[in-house]
């Protein structure tokens, strides 16, 4: 497991060195309302990282999104899992928003993510949740369902999703949390905290709680860099 230690203390540092950052495109696990518009591009590192044995692990998650107008997104990202077993995973995501009032939207994203290295069905898992914003307390809520796949085509494992973020007198720093309920490993708490000091990079740092005992206690830092077109 060095290479685990080697990574970790490499993730360590992001962690407590001030980027300048902005837009990302989950909560902290889910995803937010947050939506690209025609030609913008969000790059992102995401790391989950567990460095305490048993069960130590790196999941390093590069990605691209991109908005292709109409509140659409698409993305796509390779998911490589460092642990006594390598795995590597595709990322593919389609997401859509839809603006109910200046306030309220609706949001709708799918993921399926193949493996690179056995011939099985991908995963996949859909969103749906609304989210309410209030602007006099700079709170933002979300509220909706899923439902997942695990090597199966069609989806038998519904659940729930809640979210939460509040702005803070702290400035650019912002806090979060999101839940997915059910014992998967996809089924946890994650809380944490956005750090924006500009508007074209973004931090989140997060610890992941898990629901039940098929996961185990990990940690979040992801890493984005926001790209508009040049007009």
């Amino acid at each position: 497991m060095k290479k685990v230690r080697i990574i970790f203390c490499i993730i360590l540092l992001l962690m407590f060195y001030q980027l300048k950052s902005f837009a990302q495109q989950n909560i902290i696990s889910i995803p937010s309302s947050d939506i690209l518009q025609a030609g913008e591009i969000l790059l992102k590192q995401s790391t989950d990282f567990r460095p305490f044995q048993p069960d130590a692990f790196v999941s390093l998650n590069p990605s691209i999104a991109y908005g292709i107008g109409h509140n659409i997104n698409i993305a796509g990202g390779v998911s490589t899992v460092i642990a006594d077993n390598t795995d590597v995973r595709g990322r593919f995501v389609v997401k859509k928003v839809f603006f109910l009032t200046e306030a309220t939207r609706l949001t709708v994203e799918t993921r399926i993510n193949p493996s690179f290295q056995e011939a099985i069905t991908p995963d996949n898992i859909t969103y749906a949740h609304f989210s309410q914003k209030i602007k006099k307390t700079g709170t933002r809520l979300t509220a909706g369902m899923y439902i997942a796949s695990s090597k199966d085509f069609i989806p038998d494992k519904p659940g729930a999703v809640l979210a939460f973020e509040q702005s803070t007198f702290i400035k650019n720093i912002n806090l979060a949390m999101d839940w997915t309920s059910r014992n998967e490993r996809y089924g946890n708490l994650g809380v944490g905290f956005k750090y924006n000091p500009a508007p074209t990079w973004s931090i989140t740092n997060a610890v992941l709680i898990p629901n039940g005992n098929r996961g185990d206690l990990a940690f979040k830092v992801s890493i984005s860099k926001y790209i508009t077109p040049q007009k």
